[in-house]
């Protein structure tokens, strides 16, 4: 039987993935792969949230093939972005970013992301970003004033 690694995700999910596919995409499994044919552990820090869902779709990209191009990667985000919030896109980029190497999915996703992001005003990209406006509207006024040679 084929070693695996079991993926503990902040939501307590198990997902256990071959160690092939660990060698390949895992950069920290690279560095840290012990010798023992025991199944490894790996769990995420606990102050980030990269949930089960996430994790799986990452996983699952990394399984499908390893040459993927750039039309197959894209194909593949259309269908995660059917059934996914874009705070699951960010959670997937950032795990791409720190854990998984996938050069190919992360720059797909850099891309949805940013084509996403363009002509969101303030407002919106606050609610995106589930970000406060702390500004009081003095300073608003100051920043409008400021920034009206902009708009001409």
């Amino acid at each position: 039987m084929e070693k695996e690694i079991i993926f503990v995700c902040c939501d307590k999910v198990e997902i256990k993935v071959k160690e092939k596919i660990a060698l390949q995409y895992f950069a920290f499994y690279r560095k840290e792969n012990p010798e023992s044919d025991d199944n490894v552990v790996f769990h995420f820090p606990e102050n980030e949230d990269f949930d089960s869902n996430s994790v799986k779709n990452v996983i699952e990209w990394c399984e499908l093939d390893k040459n993927a191009n750039e039309t197959d990667c894209k194909i593949y985000l259309d269908k995660i972005l059917k059934s996914d919030s874009f705070d699951g896109i960010l959670k997937m980029q950032i795990l791409c970013d720190y854990f998984f190497d996938s050069d190919v999915l992360f720059n797909i996703i850099s891309k949805y992301v940013n084509d996403y992001l363009q002509n969101k005003n303030v407002d919106e990209m606050r609610q995106l970003f589930h970000l406060k406006n702390d500004l009081t509207p003095d300073e608003i006024k100051k920043i409008d004033d400021n920034g009206s040679f902009l708009c001409t």
